[in-house]
Parts: structure tokens; sequence; C-alpha cells
């Protein structure tokens, strides 16, 4: 059994075990402040509230911003293993693993060089991608190449192509052989 008290600082309800009724002195847990215990110091037991302790299951009692929390944590969770390639052979390639081009798509030689594909692709710039294509910065990859990710994040893979070439490539426009 035990009592219920509210700490006279924070307003906190505090569950008390009856073992400490007759102590003088009690301590929030919240606002770690010690206050004088009402029920040893009155002679008549009105603050004195016994409860019954219910279940462990109610201290784990979510209120609706903490479920909304959970929700978003969960979300978050599964589209992380979902790109980390956690959930079987979905997800993005790995270091090592033979990959094929879905589409015709531009490889860049670095990862600086790949966002400038990006910012002419954006743009509609054809002449940027051609003077970039004609530094060996980029290439044009045309759809079913293959070759082996040698190094790679969620969003860009490094491939080694079958032909020996070594270009960054967008994960979208790839998949697992």
């Amino acid at each position: 059994m035990s009592y219920i008290l509210k700490c006279p600082y924070c307003g906190a309800t505090l569950e008390v075990p009856d073992e400490y009724k007759n102590d003088k002195r009690l301590h929030c847990s919240l606002c770690n402040k010690d206050f004088d215990n009402a029920v040893c110091l009155s002679d008549t037991q009105s603050e004195l509230h016994h409860v019954q302790k219910e279940p462990a299951i109610s201290d784990t009692k979510l209120n609706k911003k903490q479920k909304q929390g959970l929700w978003v944590w969960g979300i978050f969770i599964c589209i992380m293993l979902y790109y980390c390639g956690s959930f079987g052979s979905g997800g993005v390639p790995q270091i090592g693993d033979r990959v094929v081009t879905t589409k015709d798509t531009w490889g860049a030689i670095d990862e600086k060089t790949f966002d400038e594909i990006g910012d002419a692709l954006v743009a509609g710039d054809n002449i940027g991608l051609y003077q970039l294509s004609q530094t060996g910065r980029v290439k044009f990859i045309s759809k079913s190449s293959t070759g082996k990710v040698i190094h790679g994040s969620w969003t860009i893979i490094q491939i080694r192509f079958d032909d020996g070439s070594l270009y960054w490539v967008n994960t979208e426009y790839v998949k697992k052989e």
C-alpha cells in the first residue's frame, strides 16, 4: 500500500510507500527538494489517501505527443533500414555488389563533378554537360551497363564498370544484379 501527496514546491503528485509514513521529511524526485511530511505532522489522517499499486503497465502510459514522437521515430528507423539494405534484396547497393543501370544517365569522375552534373541537368544546360564530357570528368552511361560498387552513400555510388571506367552514379538509376 502507499499514499499520495502533492509536492508543495512543484505540485507533483507523489506516490509514497507506507514505510515512509512516519518520516518527518520527504524528498520530491521531480524537483529534488525536501519538504515536511504532512501525514506525519497531522493528527488527523485527512491528507492520507491510500492507493493500491497498479500493475507496472500503468507506468508506461504515454500521452498523445509521446505517441506521435514514437511513430515519427519508428517511421524514421524503417526508412533508415530500407536505405541501408536491411529489408532483403531491396535498398541501396552496398560495396561489392554487382549492379546494372536501369536508365540512361550521366556518371561523374568525382563527387564534386557529380554536383555539377546535377546543376547542369536542372538548368537544362546541355552545353555544360558537353564541356564536362569533353574534359573527361563526366561520361554518358547507357542503360544496362554493369559493374561493381566500389564506394557509396544513400544517394550516389561509385561503380567500376565492366569496361574498366570508374564513375559516380545516382542510386536511383541502378539496381542490384
